[in-house]
């Protein structure tokens, strides 16, 4: 088949989203440059997020655990509810909106996004995750002997499998090693029956970790092979006369 190169570029392949500087606002594309000079000393988060609108157009939100203290995503043993009363004070040259949120959040250990009309700082998100874990234990049994009377002759065959819960609750178990990752303000709901789903609400730098622990808890379950043997035990007495088709036992112990 012979081959044609065009030096041409070919646009083909699924459907992609607009570019980021097309479908922001002005404030929050990469070349606009945003200058914020805030008088006066520094100012607390909320009222950084105040002065952001009047000087963009872009309404700011603060969630209520944005202005929480670092205090209280620390240890159990310190943890409260004071109020973050950091102030930051704004100078320098103009430049993008963006670059400025990055500077608030991190003086503030807090995170900014945009969800479409507005900006929003925040501290904490909640994630699902599917654990695979195995929630039935599984048995059989299977038995060939004499038959049980008399009238009977031949030979007797039993065999079943069962299927039942496990005692221990994984789910339970998963959560308590949760905790080591988690900050004294997240949350953690998971069910042992079910979807084996867990929602867990925290930091994003938390959750990360999380996600890291249960993508790996579950390659480890799902390499779990589960092997069933049968096993057929036949006694007999040294006066007895035996005559065994092996045939009709392994079919009838199928």
């Amino acid at each position: 088949i012979p081959l044609q190169q065009i030096e041409q570029p070919w646009v083909m392949g699924a459907a992609q989203p607009l570019a980021r500087e097309l479908r922001l606002p002005p404030a929050l594309q990469a070349n606009v440059a945003t200058t914020l000079l805030f008088q006066g000393q520094g100012l607390l988060l909320d009222q950084i997020a105040e002065r952001i609108t009047l000087a963009t157009q872009i309404p700011v939100r603060v969630q209520p655990e944005a202005l929480l203290a670092a205090e209280a995503f620390l240890d159990s043993a310190t943890q409260s509810t004071a109020l973050n009363q950091k102030r930051l004070k704004l100078v320098g040259p103009a430049e993008p909106l963006a670059h400025s949120l990055d500077k608030i959040s991190a003086f503030f250990d807090v995170y900014w996004r945009f969800e479409g009309a507005f900006v929003e700082f925040y501290k904490t998100e909640t994630r699902s995750f599917q654990v695979r874990a195995l929630s039935l234990a599984a048995s059989s049994h299977a038995s060939v002997g004499s038959a049980a009377s008399d009238d009977q002759s031949g030979f007797r065959s039993q065999s079943g499998t069962q299927l039942q819960q496990y005692q221990s609750d994984e789910l339970g178990q998963l959560k308590e090693r949760l905790a080591l990752f988690m900050t004294p303000a997240g949350r953690v709901v998971a069910h042992s029956s079910g979807s084996n789903v867990i929602v867990v609400s925290d930091t994003p730098y938390a959750l990360d970790k999380i996600e890291q622990f249960i993508k790996q808890e579950n390659q480890v379950l799902t390499r779990r092979v589960r092997l069933v043997f049968e096993e057929i035990t036949i006694s007999a007495r040294s006066q007895a006369e035996l005559n065994l088709d092996w045939n009709v036992i392994f079919n009838s112990a199928r």
